[in-house]
């Protein structure tokens, strides 16, 4: 009997908690298949930028690949199209010994992401380099890091260890940061909007010629306006600080592509 009674005691307790909890059968709401087509991604426009510029008399523009520097060849094609476009010449330093040979015949010297820093005995071949009206562009990128300030800070150029972003205005990614505050020059010249995809700060006491506008932050220094690229005229030396806007497809987007032309302008004249 007793065992009776707890059997009934369980299937009332049962029975009551149905009652209280039980909704019904759940049924799920109909799903909405949506066509491909009607997906629309957010992004920046491609730039349309037609190439016509005359011929050059020619040179070589030499890159480095003697310091174990961080990138693939094969990243740059948007710049070497238009390299030789203008009549000049890729070439490739793979030996660090054979600098100042190279050097003599070359018009321009590219400097990217070296993860070996130059020695004292190389800065003094490239200061010398320039100083026979050779250029020199030193690039850099927060997601490869380098021993770049070992030749950058002999022209008073650093590299800052930071990256910057922009929570309120950016190209999808709040690293993707927008950038229309130009100093007008020969690299800049007629840009409106570039945007760069992953950007370091550049510290220089003069040059700067592509700042940040107010709402983008540094991640590790204070300040309203930073600077991404930096043109010392005199000494014939560009630096930027993203490397990542020259690949594909960042090259196509916005103004990137008369960036890039004016940064071959620059190697070239």
């Amino acid at each position: 009997m007793k065992k009776i009674i707890f059997a009934l005691l369980v299937i009332a307790a049962i029975a009551a908690q149905t009652l209280v909890f039980y909704r019904g059968i759940y049924i799920p709401p109909p799903i909405k298949i949506y066509e491909l087509g009607d997906i629309a991604l957010t992004r920046s426009p491609t730039g349309e930028f037609p190439e016509a510029v005359e011929k050059k008399a020619g040179g070589i523009i030499l890159f480095d690949l003697s310091h174990e520097n961080r990138f693939l060849p094969n990243e740059l094609n948007a710049l070497y199209s238009r390299i030789i476009f203008r009549n000049y010449t890729v070439e490739y330093l793979r030996e660090a010994d054979k600098l100042n040979v190279t050097l003599e015949n070359a018009s321009a010297f590219v400097v990217i992401a070296p993860k070996k820093a130059f020695s004292k005995e190389e800065i003094l071949l490239v200061e010398k380099f320039l100083s026979r009206n050779g250029k020199l562009l030193l690039i850099a990128d927060p997601g490869r890091t380098s021993e770049i300030n070992a030749l950058s800070m002999k022209f008073g150029i650093i590299f800052e260890d930071d990256y910057l972003y922009n929570l309120r205005e950016n190209d999808g990614n709040f690293q993707y940061i927008f950038l229309k505050n130009f100093r007008q020059n020969s690299v800049t010249k007629n840009l409106s909007k570039v945007a760069f995809y992953a950007a370091g700060s550049i510290t220089s006491p003069n040059g700067k010629i592509i700042l940040t506008d107010e709402n983008t932050t540094s991640s590790g220094r204070e300040g309203k306006e930073f600077a991404v690229a930096v043109l010392l005229e005199e000494r014939r030396v560009l630096a930027i600080g993203d490397f990542t806007f020259f690949t594909s497809p960042y090259n196509a987007v916005l103004d990137n592509p008369k960036f890039i032309s004016n940064i071959a302008d620059y190697l070239t004249n």
